[in-house]
């Protein structure tokens, strides 16, 4: 139920607008990192 419910937000927060960046622990550093360049790259910040 768990997945179930941080999917449901994750959906929710992407279609008000917001950028989601769902990942484990040991990976969340370089996906925040990946998700800042491209939206910097993009001119979205």
């Amino acid at each position: 139920r768990a997945i179930t419910d941080r999917r449901a937000v994750a959906a929710r927060l992407r279609h008000a607008g917001a950028e989601v960046v769902d990942a484990d622990p040991e990976d969340l550093a370089p996906a925040l990192a990946d998700r800042y360049l491209a939206m910097k790259a993009g001119a979205r910040l």
